[in-house]
């Protein structure tokens, strides 16, 4: 007759509600990271500023060298320059009245003694030229007697040069002996362009 095999005996009770301790909890599993190669390493997030940067600026703001300024303080002051000199011609010409460039003054008082309207023709002239005469009659009395019938046609202008504060205009003057190129001056004078030359003094 065989003998049955011994049962293990059951563990040991304690007293009744009593509870075995709970041993250490298990680790939680972790997948082992695959192996990179040599020097390699999970990538690194970029740094963040401390909270109490936020709103600082980053740093001054670059100021420009002195090159700069110094290159625009040149071009205001030449375009300065340009916009007065400008203004003065501008000034110039509007205040001439109907004839608005030196050579238009000049043609304008050789044609008036053509023309025999002497009083504009002595009104064209400069005050120094003017004071030559009494008046206006005087003036007319003495074209009349030089010049009248010696004028055969309208003056014409060759060429104007500025001569200092003045111009120097090359009239080219038909008389009955001929044509001949007349220098007359015209200056600014009272805001306005008059001759100052007398022409029966140039012929």
């Amino acid at each position: 007759m065989t003998t049955p095999p011994s049962l293990p005996s059951p563990p040991p009770q304690g007293p009744a509600g009593w509870v075995p301790p709970a041993g250490p909890p298990a680790a939680p599993y972790a997948a082992p990271h695959a192996a990179g190669p040599a020097g390699w390493g999970p990538p690194v997030p970029p740094a963040t500023p401390p909270s109490w940067l936020a709103g600082v600026p980053a740093g001054p703001s670059p100021v420009p060298g002195p090159a700069g300024p110094a290159r625009n303080r040149r071009l205001v002051a030449g375009a300065a320059v340009l916009a007065v000199g400008v203004l003065v011609t501008t000034v110039v010409l509007a205040d001439s009245g109907g004839s608005t460039t030196p050579g238009e003054v000049a043609v304008g008082y050789v044609d008036a003694l053509q023309s025999g309207d002497y009083t504009t023709a002595y009104q064209s002239l400069c005050r120094e030229e003017r004071d030559d005469y009494d008046d206006a009659d005087e003036f007319a009395e003495d074209m009349d007697h030089y010049l009248g019938g010696l004028l055969s046609a309208p003056g014409r202008v060759v060429e104007v040069e500025q001569d200092g504060e003045g111009w120097e205009v090359d009239v080219r003057i038909s008389t009955v002996f001929g044509t001949d190129e007349t220098p007359l001056d015209v200056v600014v004078e009272d805001g306005e362009l008059r001759v100052c030359d007398d022409l029966a003094d140039s012929l």
